[in-house]
């Protein structure tokens, strides 16, 4: 059913004389800033910045160390490149360590722009674009410091750079060499997992095309890739790491039949939901090319469907799997709806309208959060720097190491706290002989007291409860009795 006017917003700016890469600039600059500045630390990049000052400070390059302790779960591609930046100053701010991440955004953005530009106009490659920034499972990332959109960045690099060759009827050598060192590097920001979207999506792509003659390539990209992780963990494994890295792939998670399966179905459904607005376009759109026996005959819409699917089914059925886990595939999904655009127009005004005003709609949280909340109400955004200023407050009358436990869920505060600071365990606090300042739960304190007699662990100052709920660390000061 079609409406008298549809909503041409992208296309009246693509009509404009400025370039439209501009615009898609200008949007992004919107995105992330002022909160870029103004945000404190969150979700994991208290953890992510502190592998990079263990580099920094202490010279772990090769094995990650948080604050001390051995971090060896897994590869941080992320944090090296933090490290990189903040040598030269001996440290890093908070804004500084987040510039990967939003150069990364950035890059997605201009990815999906360019693929779908190939096939469509710049209205529809603008609003693939869009569908990919204003993703919940994106708006949630835009500022923030880990790792997800950096890797997801590297491995639809790699795809994409494969297709420029495979459009032409032929993949050269060297271009399987360029995505094999994309996707090694995919795989040394958070570990070999997230390479599957590549190995995993395109592999399936290449068998359903019988494309035999890339096989040979692939099978070398994804050799160039393996072992260029391989080598990490070879150069620094230790005994009982297997079982550390076997923990972190849940390779070790167990759950009852009824857990499991609603584990199942919550992920899909925020997968879903985190989609939007890509999957409202995209999932007509190819219903419509499969019905009309066009799907098989158009290998960017396949091949990109494999990307985004085929790995995001394994993850769903994976014990523990969250889904921004499946962060590569609200690429592909994005692109898919970039193509969309056009088929969704002439086919239903109401819908392509509503999918519109959805994407703008989106936009407009980050920009009053970023713009208005956040300058206006820094108290709900600064949490981590406030719970920061409070610990350093309290050392100023005896400047010292601070010491924490390796589970503290204050690494997002201890950002902002100067060094020296050191991570061990309990125990191995209790065989210092003057641990002073002390980070801990609780029953860490307890346990200390208990093991040291001749102290007396005293709490200085109550932080804030943190997540998840339990997990509550206050500042204690340790004295001989």
């Amino acid at each position: 059913m079609k409406y008298a006017q549809p909503f041409d917003w992208f296309d009246r700016i693509a009509r404009s004389r400025v370039p439209v890469w501009v615009w898609l600039i200008a949007f992004w600059f919107v995105l992330i800033f002022p909160a870029i500045l103004l945000r404190g630390t969150h979700f994991e990049e208290g953890t992510v910045t502190a592998l990079a000052r263990g580099a920094i400070e202490d010279g772990h390059w090769l094995v990650p160390h948080l604050y001390g302790f051995r971090f060896q779960e897994r590869p941080v591609l992320m944090s090296w490149v933090l490290a990189v930046i903040g040598l030269p100053f001996g440290g890093l701010s908070p804004a500084a360590a987040r510039i990967p991440a939003v150069l990364s955004l950035l890059g997605g953005g201009a990815l999906i722009f360019y693929l779908v530009r190939q096939r469509c106009s710049h209205a529809a490659a603008l609003f693939g674009a869009v569908c990919f920034l204003v993703a919940p499972a994106l708006l949630r990332k835009l500022i923030t410091a880990e790792p997800d959109v950096m890797l997801s960045v590297l491995l639809f690099a790699a795809m994409v750079v494969w297709w420029d060759g495979h459009k032409t009827g032929h993949v050269s050598l060297m271009r399987w060499i360029a995505a094999g060192l994309l996707v090694g590097a995919a795989a040394l920001t958070k570990g070999p997992q997230p390479a599957a979207y590549f190995t995993l999506g395109l592999g399936a792509f290449l068998l359903i095309k019988r494309e035999w003659k890339e096989m040979p390539g692939f099978v070398a990209a994804n050799a160039i890739a393996g072992v260029l992780v391989l080598a990490w963990y070879v150069a620094i494994y230790q005994p009982g790491d297997l079982d550390r890295w076997a923990g972190h792939s849940r390779l070790a998670a167990a759950s009852d039949p009824v857990s499991y399966l609603v584990g199942v179905a919550a992920f899909a459904g925020k997968f879903a939901v985190d989609a939007i607005p890509a999957i409202i376009v995209a999932v007509p759109f190819i219903a419509a090319l499969a019905r009309q026996r066009l799907l098989m005959r158009d290998d960017l819409v396949l091949a990109l469907l494999c990307y985004a699917l085929v790995c995001t089914m394994a993850l769903m059925l994976w014990p523990g799997a969250h889904p921004r886990y499946a962060m590569p595939a609200f690429f592909a999904l994005a692109a898919i709806a970039g193509l969309g655009y056009e088929w969704l127009r002439g086919r239903s005004t109401i819908a392509f309208n509503t999918v519109v005003v959805v994407a703008c709609g989106l936009a407009i949280y980050p920009v009053v959060a970023g713009w208005i909340v956040t300058p206006l109400m820094p108290g709900s955004s600064q949490r981590s720097r406030h719970d920061a200023q409070a610990v350093m407050a309290q050392m100023a009358e005896r400047p010292g190491t601070l010491y924490s436990t390796p589970l503290t869920y204050k690494n997002n505060a201890l950002v902002y706290v100067p060094k020296p600071i050191r991570s061990m365990p309990v125990e191995d606090l209790a065989r210092l002989k003057s641990p002073e300042w002390l980070l801990l739960r609780e029953d860490e304190a307890q346990r200390l007291r208990t093991l040291r007699p001749d102290l007396t662990v005293t709490q200085r100052t109550s932080l804030p409860p943190g997540y998840p709920a339990g997990n509550d660390f206050d500042l204690y000061r340790a004295a001989a009795k």
